[in-house]
């Protein structure tokens, strides 16, 4: 049996840096093209933000968020949201500090919480926890980390919550990291017992683990650990429209919004041993970075449309207080059930096609998010949610 010591957790994103000279530099059709993606991703949580109940905006407030990554770094649209910057000392892999050295944490950050009126997050006024359990093992390599420092960082979730003196608990956990390829949760690295066992822990607390499915598609139905863990909400990646996507040294054409080729995948109905699994964008965003160069960074990846799902959570969590304090007329702190949560979210869901490459003849139906669809289903429905 190998040593938990030894398992090796990797982040799931593809960097890819776009100054602006470069994109002038690939043609004005090309910068266009961007802009108009860039905006159909982001009008439908602006939508969700201009919507009130009584006088107050739907935009994340009161809501708090664990993100358990590379860490964060001071940023001029962060700041407003970073509660704690903190860090699970890993000597082997050299984190002694909650400081993202890598950018994947702060870009996470940013589409999740983001002020930026260019980029702005899906939950801006959100709270965030930013755990460090993730480093660079060497130069110019991903970031890596090992099941004891990632159980930890849960573990800081679970004391924060049995805290009595936190009013509020932490409701949300963002996970972009993950490995292998796996179709039921009995199949995980015996190493993992504990961090499974915790996972679990804080589902039955009614904590959102928002887990990334996954970049290896190898052709067939299975997801990254921990995202195949029963009870979580494992996130894959879309493609918008007309966006040039290249995958084994060709180019995809994509005439609407697919499951990315690369992505992991989970078909067929939620099953009670499986997690919840849901699609959100998560090809080339740009937002906030904490590397050295432009303030704004893209990257790709299940990644990315983790922390798009878990902005989506928090604004459909907020809405939920909100109207239950209308209804009830008393200050009203119990978040909705999860699992009702995720059947209204699925409930009303876009249906997307997933194509399973290189078996281009193979398709199956995927379902994206529609979070101002969502939002306004559960405002209709509370308080019988």
């Amino acid at each position: 049996m190998q040593n938990d010591e030894n398992i090796r957790i990797r982040q799931l994103e593809t960097p890819r840096r776009y100054s602006m000279d470069r994109r002038w530099n690939d043609g004005l059709k090309n910068y266009l093209d961007v802009l108009v993606i860039e905006t159909e991703r982001i009008v439908r949580w602006k939508l969700v933000h201009e919507t009130k109940v009584g006088e107050q905006k739907i935009d994340g407030s009161g809501i708090k968020i664990c993100l358990l990554d590379t860490g964060i770094v001071s940023h001029k649209n962060l700041n407003h949201a970073i509660k704690t910057a903190s860090h699970i000392q890993d000597v082997e892999y050299d984190i002694f500090d909650g400081i993202d050295k890598h950018g994947h944490g702060t870009h996470l950050a940013g589409i999740i919480a983001s002020n930026d009126p260019a980029y702005i997050g899906v939950a801006p006024s959100c709270s965030l926890y930013s755990i460090r359990v993730l480093s660079k093992k060497r130069a110019n390599d991903g970031t890596h980390g090992r099941f004891p420092t990632i159980t930890k960082g849960l573990e800081y979730v679970l004391n924060y919550n049995e805290d009595m003196n936190n009013k509020t608990k932490i409701s949300i956990v963002n996970m972009s990291f993950g490995e292998g390829n796996l179709l039921s949760d009995k199949d995980y690295a015996t190493e993992g017992y504990k961090m499974y066992n915790i996972m679990q822990k804080l589902r039955s607390q009614n904590v959102a683990l928002v887990v990334a499915a996954g970049n290896n598609f190898n052709g067939a139905d299975g997801l990254a650990q921990p995202a195949i863990f029963r009870n979580c909400i494992a996130v894959g990646a879309t493609l918008d429209k007309n966006a040039p996507f290249y995958i084994f040294g060709r180019k995809i054409p994509v005439k609407k919004k697919e499951l990315a080729p690369t992505s992991q995948r989970l078909s067929g109905k939620k099953e009670k041993n499986k997690p919840f699994y849901i699609t959100a964008p998560g090809y080339k965003l740009e937002t906030t970075t904490g590397i050295e160069g432009p303030a704004f960074y893209e990257m790709s990846g299940t990644s990315q449309a983790t922390a798009v799902i878990t902005g989506c959570i928090a604004l459909l969590q907020q809405a939920y207080l909100l109207k239950m304090r209308e209804v009830s007329g008393s200050n009203h702190y119990a978040l909705p059930n999860l699992d009702s949560l995720m059947n209204l979210v699925l409930d009303n869901s876009e249906s997307i096609t997933g194509i399973y490459y290189p078996n281009t003849t193979k398709k199956a139906s995927f379902p994206q998010i529609n979070v101002k669809k969502a939002v306004d289903a559960l405002l209709k429905k509370t308080p019988n949610l």
